[in-house]
């Protein structure tokens, strides 16, 4: 009996509501229609009270289910949608228009503010009833809506006293909405960027430039994906504003009218390349003269946005004048911009060069990836032989006979001359950065009379470096810059061998990068011979009087504390090549013809620039009969068989392993442990568990060859001296130290798509076997109390031991009992797979592994 009388409490709940909402409805449709009434005070009380209701949860429930599932589905026949308050409204503000307009222009103040006032609220009810609508998504016609706005837009007093509303909610409540954007079509696209064009061009139209700019940036997107915009107009509109841009004071227009030209020249340069170049040669100079006039970041990258496609479109691929695929309106003017563009660059560098002079920092000495992709561009077409100088014409803001010439030091003799300058290793990081990038991308017209004299110069270069941190950025790009030249195939010096001594260089990233690519490329002069290395020789006894280049770049690998560079420990940290760059080289250098494997530690791009260029620049060649972008495919030159002794491989093989087993030896006897002990530990560890990986990988022994097991077992102790100690890492893990560890640790154990064979995947199984549970426990707890702390999950604790124990791949012994049993448990560990190899006989093997 009771659940009858509360069901039928909410029934009879139910029904009042529906009759309450039903009474608002019908009282929404009065104050809408009474919003036409011929007497103005009928329209205001109304309005108030319709805005009252369009505040109640209950109406806009009612109003957006009726406008979401339209008329058809629903009872009654005059349900109202937010489509007929808008029609409505809309009618309103007409009204209160003629009225307006038929009152006389006041003359006091008081006035005249009384009067603007009426015009704000008036703009302000159509704004309010959008924004009630589609707060919570939209739910009005795009057709019904443009259509008002655009009405309003094209009347000349509503233009003035509403129109910042209209646009405002043109821009922010139909623009941005996809809904809306799919239901406009091809006419009302072209009509609203023609009807904001010609608004930008009025100075009477009474509204701000920022945003009308804004609006017709937003409607070239917006329309460039739905419809064919016309070339023509549009071409005609940008032209003629930029002209004038000169006059333009504020930043924020000409980034988005910036910003408009860039997305509708991008959307149309495929079937206007014409045009684009025209369009280009003719607005140029004043994006230069806006470059010159300090821009903000944005402009800089929209600027040079636009330079980067007027270069594609004049030179795709990089061709020349002369060359089949160019094409410019007016090749003169077009030569003369091509030299203010390297004018501006110039002066760019100089003025870099002047603020890095006297500073120790190397911020900002990097250039940004598209000015240094039109800087390469540009010397592409203006670096030609025999050409020391380039004469140019000075931009001025006045047009006329007054304009000065400039010379300017052109050409590769010149920036060879730059680099040769000892005093300037900061400010040469840009100009190896644009030599560098030239390689990359135009190898083959670099010339080759220069590549010797540019070895020459960077080997000296590096090999005079300080070690600071100021000039370790130019360290990198002259690395970077000696990779690209031994991947086009540019004859290396053997002279270039001298600067990896342990006193002359570190082993730093890039310096390791840059043998990785050359030793996978070239044969290595097995016999080459420095001064040093010579004495070094010769105060040598029996075998190891031979002191080869690879053992040369072994010592420089892993070198002694006594022949180090005298600087700090912080510093070297700071240097160091990561462990998993180091051990593929490792290995390399145990190989007998390391050109026989693929170089997989240092990819390259030749369309880093950005692929969108790329593919506009091949069809423009395809419609010039150059089918396709030249592309340089990397043909290493026939190497003969090693010469080096196989004997002598075993040595070098040896000598790792000692080192390993000595590096252990030492970290496993020093009893106070702190982080950075613990950053060494996991340091050698990466390097090991690499060295194994990278040594199935390139056959240097299969998994059941690994000679007497000692990298394994370097590695077994190292991971329990780390397990006895990683609560440290974990009582502190937010410092640098701690995040070093454990990416260490993460690129020790690589996951299973970067395993390449069974091999590789059976090697790292037991390498992760090797880890201690407590140290798999130590990181889970890290993890369990990370995640307390972001969301306050208890259930993630409690299923801790079913995650860990789910780790099939690692090791789950005592921690306790493994330090009073190390010398069993490393027997043991010998029978678990890996086959012990003998003496000679496995060192032997591993030197004809490859």
């Amino acid at each position: 009996m009771k659940s009858l009388l509360v069901a039928s409490s909410e029934v009879m709940e139910m029904e009042v509501n529906i009759k309450s909402n039903m009474d608002y409805l019908s009282d929404v449709i009065v104050y809408c229609r009474e919003l036409s009434s011929e007497k103005a005070t009928e329209r205001k009380k109304s309005l108030e009270k319709l805005k009252n209701l369009l505040h109640k949860k209950s109406v806009i429930n009612s109003l957006d289910y009726n406008s979401q599932h339209g008329r058809e589905k629903v009872r009654e026949r005059n349900a109202l949608t937010w489509d007929d308050i808008i029609r409505e409204v809309h009618s309103y503000v007409y009204l209160e228009t003629q009225l307006l307009q038929k009152g006389k222009e006041p003359q006091s103040a008081t006035a005249r503010s009384s009067r603007e006032k009426k015009k704000q609220e008036i703009g302000g009810v159509f704004k309010f009833v959008v924004k009630q609508a589609e707060n919570r998504g939209p739910r009005l016609r795009a057709s019904q809506l443009i259509r008002q706005i655009t009405e309003v837009l094209r009347d000349e007093f509503m233009l003035v006293a509403y129109g910042l509303d209209y646009s405002s909610v043109l821009l922010k409540n139909v623009l941005t909405v996809r809904k809306y954007c799919s239901e406009i079509g091809e006419k009302t696209w072209h009509d609203l960027i023609t009807l904001f064009c010609k608004l930008f061009g009025d100075p009477d139209c009474g509204l701000d430039k920022i945003l009308l700019s804004r609006i017709i940036h937003s409607l070239i997107s917006a329309a460039m994906v739905r419809c064919d915009l016309r070339p023509k107009k549009l071409l005609a509109f940008f032209t003629n504003v930029f002209k004038d841009i000169r006059t333009e004071k504020r930043f924020a227009v000409i980034e988005h009218l910036i910003s408009a030209v860039n997305t509708f020249v991008l959307s149309i340069a495929q079937n206007s390349r014409a045009q684009v170049c025209k369009f280009g040669e003719s607005i140029c100079i004043n994006m230069l003269y806006l470059w010159e006039n300090r821009p903000s970041n944005t402009l800089k990258e929209e600027i040079l946005v636009f330079l980067r496609t007027q270069m594609a479109a004049h030179h795709p691929g990089g061709v020349r004048r002369d060359q089949i695929g160019s094409f410019a309106h007016d090749w003169d003017d077009w030569q003369s911009l091509l030299r203010k563009l390297y004018e501006l660059f110039y002066t760019d560098l100089q003025q870099q060069n002047n603020r890095t002079r006297f500073s120790a920092s190397s911020k900002d000495t990097n250039l940004p990836e598209n000015y240094l992709e039109l800087i390469v561009d540009i010397c592409n077409q203006l670096f030609l032989e025999n050409v020391s100088s380039i004469d140019v014409t000075q931009i001025s803001t006045q047009q006329g006979p007054g304009t000065k010439k400039r010379r300017l030091e052109s050409g590769w003799c010149y920036v060879l001359e730059f680099l040769s300058d000892r005093d300037q290793h900061l400010q040469m990081i840009p100009w190896i950065q644009l030599v560098t990038r030239f390689l990359e991308k135009y190898p083959k017209n670099f010339p080759q009379e220069q590549v010797a004299p540019y070895l020459a110069t960077i080997a000296n270069q590096l090999g005079d470096f300080k070690r600071c941190v100021s000039v370790h950025q130019a360290e990198d790009s002259a690395y970077r810059l000696l990779t690209s030249m031994a991947r086009q195939q540019l004859v290396i010096e053997q002279e270039l061998w001298n600067l990896f001594l342990p006193s002359v260089t570190r082993p730093s990233s890039s310096a390791v990068q840059f043998l990785n690519s050359y030793l996978t490329l070239y044969k290595i002069p097995e016999h080459y011979r420095n001064h040093l290395t010579s004495l070094l020789a010769q105060s040598l006894e029996g075998e190891e009087k031979n002191y080869p280049l690879r053992k040369q770049l072994l010592d420089w690998v892993f070198p002694e504390r006594s022949q180090c560079l005298n600087i700090s420990a912080g510093m070297a940290s700071e240097q160091r090549a990561e462990p998993w760059e180091i051990s593929p080289l490792v290995v390399l250098l145990l190989l007998k013809n390391q050109s026989d494997v693929p170089n997989r530690c240092c990819d390259f791009d030749k369309n880093a620039g950005g692929s969108y260029y790329t593919n506009l620049e091949q069809l423009f060649l395809q419609s010039s009969n150059e089918f396709e972008i030249e592309k340089d495919i990397l043909k290493v030159k026939p190497i003969s068989m090693c010469s080096i002794n196989v004997s002598l491989l075993n040595e070098l093989y040896k000598s790792v392993l000692r080192l390993f087993k000595e590096k252990t030896t030492i970290l496993e006897e020093v009893t106070d442990c702190d982080l950075n002990h613990l950053e060494s530990l996991s340091w050698y560890i990466c390097m090991i568990g690499n060295f194994i990986v990278w040594s199935v990988r390139y056959k240097v022994f299969h998994e059941g060859e690994l000679t007497d097991g000692e990298c394994v077992k370097c590695m077994k102790v190292l991971l329990r001296k780390f397990g006895r100690n990683v609560k440290l890492v974990a009582a502190q893990e937010n410092c640098s130290s701690s995040l070093r560890i454990l990416t260490n640790l993460q690129r020790t154990f690589l996951p299973d798509e970067e395993l390449n064979s069974d091999e590789e995947y059976s090697v790292a199984l037991r390498l992760r076997s090797l880890v201690p549970a407590c140290v798999i426990e130590e990181f889970m707890n890290i993890v369990v109390e990370k995640n307390k702390k972001a969301n306050g999950n208890q259930s993630f604790a409690a299923d801790k031991s079913h995650i860990i124990h789910g780790a099939d791949d690692f090791d789950d012994f005592d921690m306790e009992d493994s330090t009073q049993h190390t010398e069993d448990q490393d027997d043991d560990f010998m029978d678990d797979g890996f086959a012990e190899s003998q003496g000679s006989e496995a060192t032997e093997t591993h030197g004809h592994g490859v």
